[in-house]
């Protein structure tokens, strides 16, 4: 730091001790007012009196600043730095920072003012948690929402309409860049990691590489940070790179419901809408938060093309069907039908004159609108243009919309107590008759399996009625294994729909995961442990792909390589699931037992793990049943009460019979899903399946967790054999408004994301890498003079690379190595000199043509000469033949008129002589 005026980061904790000796609290995620959004708040209701002066300041634990001066002679009296932080208290403030007032690491180096822009956090001269969010904020506050991360694409919601940074064009400069390779270092965005994904399975395809020709590309990121829109984008753009791939390479086409064919890539596309619309749901942090996870396998021909895709879900939040937090919403299908639907289809469904206002289902929040403008009318027409579109019949959307208003009717149901322990349904209720009407089952089915329970004794069964509140109970639990049987339904539909059929071909895949990220709530269960550790095992996938395959490959190739430290989060998926014993495990053992209890299962967690550093309970929490999870991305507690139950995941024994009685194929199906979830993807419909299924009720159901976990398993499998691309993606604010950036937040995630240590092996690291024949085969015009003719060798490559001529290369046992910058660099002289190559050769074969062209006209010019010439000697001989027969001619013609003027005379002469001699005659 003996610079003078460098920019310079200090740490507020350091200054905090040199002015004022008194530690300023980091909240976590902390939001002070901001006179631009004057409802928001500080959080923590202070009303000091001060408080006012400290408006717009943001404690997120740097402060930036330049250095004034320091040198060797006045070392001892330490460090003089002016703050210039506008979000930060010190600001305008000249800071002397005593020897005693900071320690090793308080104190970093800025960049430069032109450096806040970077396009690559790889390009800042220094890389630190401070740089990297400054970096992010400048690029930020001027609409430059994507920054890459070495191979990562770092994507911070904009929460604002960014159509222009979304269209045909900007798609087409991505795609055409792709396709040429061209020298243009177009901007971040996801458009290029999508490109990037598409050309690496091309190139496989090809033989080009001798990486996995499926690719995968793996979005990450908190509720609201932008998941589900950055998913859309990535197949919007694929589907824009299948459909224009050649001109001589037809899309796929598929048959609507309305009869006329459609591009398989708008088929595909077209699920999005539905799923978002059975699905999503508004939240406190997010408008259009998808409630359950999501893999979308794109199937691609060798050409390129689209041929089908497949969705996998996971873990959709069926708790939310019955209760919603202050501020959201249900599942935005449920207010797209009220709002949607015309007078007929209303009417249809015993819904008119109805809104959401009068359903239990919509109104237990109080909130109806989505809140980010989206119109629930509007966005119901999609839905029903999306399942014409992929292809699904009218008469099972009718289906559909019929069973999803049917539980709109069920959550109003009501029941009367005939005794403390009988009850029944309340068939004078309004939303009696429209409920089964829409189900297919009668009255007494009805009040059989919701209002008792069957029991078995030896060989007889036995009806026992329930009392009201266990009748209630077991409403709620059909309503959300219907609804759960529903959403799985409409899953296997659009699959169906849009799946590579077996006359076409499928080649290689690119899968898209948008799936839920890390939650931490006040009170958290078993959902948010599944989440949490969906999202563990995504960051293990991540570690592996970025951190430890990399340094792994440099050991085995015997390169120079320092080993760069990593978050490794193996410890805590053994706590979770992998180790023996784990929670899961206890979980499942607990579920098993008729008598268990949450206590007994809290216990357990308590005496297995009491030595675990990643499992944390302290008295009160063992008090409370409850215990904490050091997650890579924080300190999570958890509340053990409810989890026995919830995995469970208990139904009224008699729903899916009662289901299975429908007059309605459709029930039918859903009783199917209902009665053996695990068996469900094979379900196709139809009686035959439902029967099928119908004789396995006895067999024992799948805990939600065992499902959950299977899942997962299967979704380890598919990645770990695709070559991954990540996008991670950032929430500026909790609030959801534009143009605001909160650091707090911000290096949170940076840091559970492990963004900048990747960044940093990213650098110091080798990311490209080419076998021996590979990279003869790229970069051979660089060095002709030793390539030759000769075999591929290490000797071959390590010649090629000394007479290139830079360092950043390594040559290993089978693989070169190079940095991202020597790459770039690399491929920017390949380019110049297969540009330089390129032009010689134009020049060659455009003098060959020139040259050819004018021995072509000379020739043709001789030839139209002599043409002329010939054409000019006949004329001229033709003129001068005419010219002799016209002399010959008039000659001919002077000599018959002489001839005649002679005769003439000469015979008036004789006439004359006639006349004188008769004239003599008479005169003698």
């Amino acid at each position: 730091m003996s610079e003078k005026n460098a920019p310079i980061w200090v740490k507020t904790v350091a200054l905090d001790r040199a002015l004022s000796s008194k530690m300023r609290r980091l909240s976590r995620r902390s939001m002070p007012f901001i006179p631009k959004y004057p409802g928001l708040e500080d959080p923590d209701g202070s009303s000091d009196e001060d408080d006012s002066s400290h408006r717009g300041i943001i404690n997120w634990g740097w402060a930036r600043g330049t250095l004034i001066e320091i040198s060797e002679e006045s070392e001892s009296l330490g460090v003089h730095v002016i703050i210039e932080d506008e979000q930060n208290v010190y600001n305008k403030a000249q800071v002397l920072l005593p020897p005693d007032s900071f320690e090793e690491g308080d104190t970093v180096m800025g960049n430069s003012e032109d450096a806040s822009l970077a396009e690559d956090l790889n390009m800042l001269s220094q890389l630190h948690e401070p740089a990297v969010v400054h970096c992010l904020q400048c690029r930020y506050a001027s609409d430059k929402i994507y920054t890459a991360a070495g191979s990562i694409l770092l994507a911070v919601n904009p929460f604002k309409d960014c159509s222009f940074f979304f269209n045909d064009i900007v798609m087409k400069r991505y795609r055409n860049n792709g396709e040429i390779k061209g020298d243009a270092q177009l901007p971040p965005h996801v458009y290029g990691l999508a490109d990037n994904s598409y050309r690496s399975m091309i190139s496989s395809l090809k033989g080009e590489s001798s990486e996995s020709s499926d690719q995968c590309i793996l979005i990450s990121g908190e509720s609201g940070a932008g998941k589900t829109a950055t998913t859309r984008f990535a197949m919007q753009y694929l589907a824009f790179l299948s459909q224009r791939r050649s001109p001589g390479a037809m899309s796929q086409r598929r048959v609507s419901a309305r009869g006329n064919e459609v591009d398989v890539e708008l088929q595909v596309l077209q699920s999005n809408p539905i799923l978002e619309s059975f699905g999503n749901a508004k939240t406190v942090r997010n408008a259009n938060s998808s409630r359950f996870g999501k893999f979308t396998l794109m199937h691609f021909s060798g050409e390129g093309l689209i041929t089908g895709a497949s969705i996998e879900t996971y873990l959709l939040e069926k708790v939310r069907l019955l209760s919603q937090a202050d501020g959201e919403r249900n599942y935005h299908i449920f207010y797209e039908v009220l709002k949607g639907m015309d007078d007929t289809e209303l009417n249809k469904y015993f819904l008119t004159n109805k809104t959401a206002e009068h359903f239990k289902l919509t109104n237990a929040s109080g909130v109806y609108d989505r809140g980010d403008g989206t119109d629930d009318g509007e966005q119901f027409l999609d839905i029903v243009d999306a399942f014409d579109n992929i292809g699904i019949a009218q008469e099972t959307k009718d289906k559909i919309l019929a069973v999803t208003c049917a539980l709109l009717h069920a959550s109003n149901l009501s029941f009367k107590s005939l005794s403390e322990d009988e009850s029944k349904l309340d068939e004078e209720n309004a939303h009696f008759d429209p409920f089964i009407s829409l189900l297919g089952v009668t009255g007494e089915t009805l009040n059989k399996h919701i209002c008792s329970v069957s029991l078995q004794f030896g060989k007889e069964t036995h009806l026992k009625s329930l009392p009201k509140d266990k009748a209630e109970k077991g409403m709620e639990s059909f309503i959300k294994a219907t609804y759960d049987a529903l959403f799985t339904r409409v899953v296997q539909l659009i699959n169906a729909s849009i799946s590579t059929k077996e006359q076409e071909s499928k080649k290689a895949t690119i899968g898209v995961l948008d799936i839920f990220g890390f939650e931490s709530f006040t009170t958290n269960s078993l959902e948010q442990l599944c989440i949490n550790y969906c999202n563990e095992i995504l960051q293990r996938q991540f570690n592996s792909a970025v951190f430890m395959k990399g340094q792994e490959e440099y050991e085995r190739e015997g390169i120079d390589w320092d080993f760069v430290s990593y978050p490794d989060n193996r410890s805590v998926l053994d706590l979770i699931d992998s180790g023996k014993p784990s929670i899961f495990n206890h979980l499942a053992d607990q579920s098993k037992l008729p008598r268990a209890t949450d206590k007994g299962f809290a216990s357990a967690i308590y005496k297995s793990f009491k030595t675990n550093k990643h499992l944390e309970a302290t008295n009160q929490q063992v008090t409370n049943l409850k215990f904490s999870v050091a997650h890579y991305a924080g300190l999570v507690e958890y509340d053990a009460k409810g989890f026995l139950n919830k995995d469970r995941d208990e139904l009224p024994k008699g729903a899916a019979e009662m289901l299975f009685s429908s007059s309605n194929e459709f029930i039918k199906e859903l009783a199917a899903i209902i009665s053996n979830p695990s068996s469900s993807e094979s379900i196709a419909g139809g009686a035959n399946s439902t029967s099928s299924v119908k004789k396995r009720m006895g067999s024992s159901r799948d805990t939600i967790s065992a499902k959950f976990r299977r899942q997962l398993r299967g979704m380890r499998q598919k990645i770990d054999s695709m070559n991954p691309h990540f996008v991670r993606c950032l929430k500026p604010n909790d609030e959801l408004v534009p143009d605001y950036f909160d650091p707090v937040m911000i290096v949170d995630q940076l840091r559970s994301g492990g963004v900048v240590e990747a960044v940093r092996i990213s650098r110091t690291g080798y990311p490209q890498r080419f076998s021996f024949s590979s990279f003869v085969d790229r970069y051979w015009m660089l060095g002709c003079e030793v390539v030759g003719q000769t075999p591929v060798t290490k000797e071959l490559v390590e010649a090629l690379v000394t007479v290139i001529g830079f360092d950043g290369v390594q040559v290993g046992k089978t693989t070169v190595f190079l940095r991202q910058q020597k790459s770039e660099r690399l491929e920017t002289l390949r380019r110049q000199r297969v540009n330089s190559s390129v032009i010689r050769i134009q020049a060659i074969c455009r003098g060959y043509i020139a040259h050819k062209l004018y021995r072509k006209s000379l020739e043709s010019i001789v030839q139209v000469q002599c043409y002329i010439r010939r054409m000019t000697s006949i004329a001229k001989v033709n003129r001068i033949r005419r010219q002799q027969v016209e002399e010959q001619a008039a000659m001919i013609i002077q000599c018959a008129v002489r001839c005649k003027k002679a005769r003439s005379v000469l015979e008036g002469r004789r006439v004359r002589r006639q006349q004188l001699e008769e004239q003599a005659a008479r005169e003698s």
